[in-house]
């Protein structure tokens, strides 16, 4: 967790740092935070033992922060409701943009097992290695041929990911890119095929965050009229989510985000899809095939 979503933490949990608080953001409806407002936040940090920096205020402050403070209906939020959503730019995962596209195999069914540390080392390398020869082969046609796409002969099996926050989920490691190093798993779709937007599956933990506390800051950070949050079923074992859709059109694209915010233990789980209107349905059909292994541990 970065120093600034431990501090909004801490603040969440303080009646009088939850009034300090709203007294210095109070400004926004004047004027924008200016370098005395970052150092009351620096102290109110210090008092809870959450110390932040200046630097790291006037980030997030200047940014992602003041782009919600600014939002019109942040006035009429509780106190606790705008931590939530200042807690949720801070640490929510945002789409893969700069991913490069690699090309893609299809499973057998054949299920490895893999289990790792957030920030340690997969063993998928040798599995991409074998693969590399039969994907470069294959991605001119994919690129300029037309039609379904295709996905190679070459048989890489699937691999059956154990988290360390919680849940396994089974993929294709010559269709997905799992990166685990930062605080969520982020699974890329990573082919040849020509994609108008990022498509990818993530999953973050939020220990001390209840699913529909999780859903409703969505909601809120979101700033769309209609959006809310819906009962759904999730997974291979349906558990009873919290699912929120948000889309929204970027450069001509309609990109779409689903979230399922699943309860666990004390906290929840939070799962992203990122996609958009027009996807091809063979990305789909790996979507679905994913997402319905997923399993709390």
């Amino acid at each position: 967790m970065s120093k600034v979503a431990e501090f909004l933490n801490k603040v969440a949990a303080d009646e009088a740092a939850k009034a300090e608080f709203d007294a210095v953001i109070g400004v926004r409806k004047e004027r924008e935070l200016n370098d005395g407002d970052f150092q009351k936040i620096v102290e109110l940090s210090k008092k809870l033992g959450a110390s932040v920096t200046l630097d790291e205020v006037k980030d997030f402050f200047s940014g992602n922060g003041w782009e919600l403070l600014k939002m019109e209906n942040m006035e009429e939020m509780s106190m606790k409701k705008k931590i939530l959503a200042l807690l949720l730019a801070v640490t929510c995962v945002i789409s893969c943009s700069a991913c490069a596209g690699k090309e893609g195999g299809q499973p057998d069914g054949n299920v490895q097992k893999e289990t790792g540390a957030v920030g340690g080392e997969t063993t998928l390398d040798t599995k991409a290695e074998e693969t590399d020869k039969a994907q470069t082969e294959e991605t001119d046609q994919a690129e300029t041929g037309g039609g379904e796409y295709e996905y190679p002969s070459e048989d890489a099996g699937t691999v059956e990911w154990e988290s360390p926050h919680g849940y396994s989920m089974t993929y294709d490691p010559t269709v997905f890119t799992l990166d685990d190093t930062g605080e969520a798993d982020v699974f890329t779709y990573n082919t040849a095929e020509k994609l108008d937007a990022p498509v990818y599956i993530s999953v973050q933990a939020y220990p001390d965050m209840d699913a529909e506390t999780l859903a409703d800051g969505l909601v809120l950070q979101s700033g769309i009229d209609g959006v809310e949050a819906q009962d759904a079923y999730f997974g291979a074992d349906s558990v009873e989510t919290k699912n929120v859709y948000i889309e929204k059109e970027v450069d001509g694209v309609k990109q779409i985000q689903i979230f399922y915010a699943i309860p666990a233990g004390e906290g929840s789980l939070l799962v992203e899809m990122g996609s958009y209107v027009g996807v091809p349905e063979n990305v789909d059909w790996k979507f679905e095939e994913m997402l319905g292994t997923f399993a709390l541990k």
